[in-house]
């Protein structure tokens, strides 16, 4: 079974920055990764022109395209993070970015104090507080220089998966 881990904070508070760098080392080490992010918009992977598009406008509820070194599934059906972690194949990690109610453990990104402690009053399963904010706050670890970030990440990989 995977470890599944959850990267969360608001907007633009480092959450993709660090989930690439837990990906690539993990990937060092020999891990397999799947990423699932939550996005609140109605996001769209395919765009206008294209015959995987048409299908979709023309009504198909799902829609596959396969190469010799891809394979992508869309389909018109809102899936719940349980739901979607069944979709997943098996892998040695899985990375969660968002669905900060959801109950696995959480590396909580903050770009200041007062995201903090608005967090740390309503998040639960919190592993560590995390900043590329140089916070004032001895429970959140400035992570903005690379090596910072990856330890932190090497932290991780050998507490859940080595």
């Amino acid at each position: 079974m995977a470890v599944i881990l959850q990267i969360v904070g608001y907007k633009k508070s480092g959450k993709t920055t660090f989930m690439n760098q837990l990906i690539q080392q993990a990937k060092r080490r020999g891990f397999t990764v799947a990423a699932l992010k939550h996005d609140a918009h109605d996001f769209e992977m395919d765009h206008a022109g294209t015959d995987s598009f048409s299908f979709r406008e023309s009504g198909a509820d799902h829609v596959a395209l396969t190469s010799n070194r891809k394979f992508a599934l869309l389909s018109n059906v809102s899936l719940s993070l349980k739901a979607a972690l069944e979709h997943l194949p098996q892998t040695d990690l899985v990375l969660i970015e968002g669905f900060k109610d959801a109950p696995f453990p959480k590396i909580v990104f903050v770009k200041n104090l007062e995201e903090y402690v608005e967090l740390q009053a309503s998040l639960k399963e919190v592993l560590t507080f995390a900043s590329f904010q140089p916070l004032a706050e001895k429970h959140i670890q400035f992570v903005a220089e690379e090596e910072q970030c990856e330890q932190l990440a090497e932290s991780l990989i050998e507490e859940f998966l080595v």
